[in-house]
């Protein structure tokens, strides 16, 4: 089995994040204070305790969520999770 130290892989990680942005002409921000006047962005929830789960955030409303079987418009909410569930967001731009 092949083990790498966790810096290294970071690194190598970013590094490829980078080059992949360059060639298609987007950044990627991490964000602590919601952008909740955003068009469109990514809202990251807690899931279990350990691993994290990812929402599509229109404004504060949860457009919609690959884990949940509900489809919007109808009486219920898209998602289990709210825009007070969000502990950090991601956003898409093109440069």
């Amino acid at each position: 089995m092949l083990s790498k130290d966790p810096e290294e892989i970071t690194l190598g990680t970013n590094l490829k994040m980078d080059c992949w942005m360059d060639e298609h002409g987007v950044t990627i921000c991490r964000h602590t204070a919601l952008p909740s006047a955003a068009k469109r962005w990514i809202g990251v929830v807690p899931s279990n305790g350990i691993t994290q789960h990812c929402l599509l955030m229109t404004g504060r409303d949860v457009l919609f969520d690959c884990a949940s079987w509900r489809q919007p418009g109808k009486d219920e909410p898209v998602s289990p999770y709210s825009y007070d569930d969000v502990n950090y967001a991601i956003t898409i731009d093109r440069q």
